[in-house]
């Protein structure tokens, strides 16, 4: 006769993923792979573009003045310490 626990299903699957796909690990589930997909390739552009924006932003945010001679001499003295 058999066992009741020979019957019994493996309900959880262990596997390791590579690094990238690792941080999309809680999306991974069911349905939403194309999802996750569809964010693992538009993620890079999005971080491309903030990054890009990021000196422009700063000139804004920022106050910048032209460097007097006396700023340039004093950097010089820096330079040469």
């Amino acid at each position: 006769m058999s066992d009741a626990n020979d019957n019994k299903m493996v309900k959880q699957l262990n596997t390791t993923l590579p690094e990238a796909s690792a941080l999309y690990d809680g999306k991974i589930a069911g349905n939403g792979t194309p999802l996750v997909q569809s964010d693992m390739e538009t993620a890079p552009e999005q971080e491309c573009g903030e990054v890009r924006s990021l000196p422009s932003r700063s000139v804004h945010e920022n106050q910048y003045a032209d460097w007097s001679a006396s700023d340039l001499d004093e950097a010089r003295k820096a330079a040469e310490a």
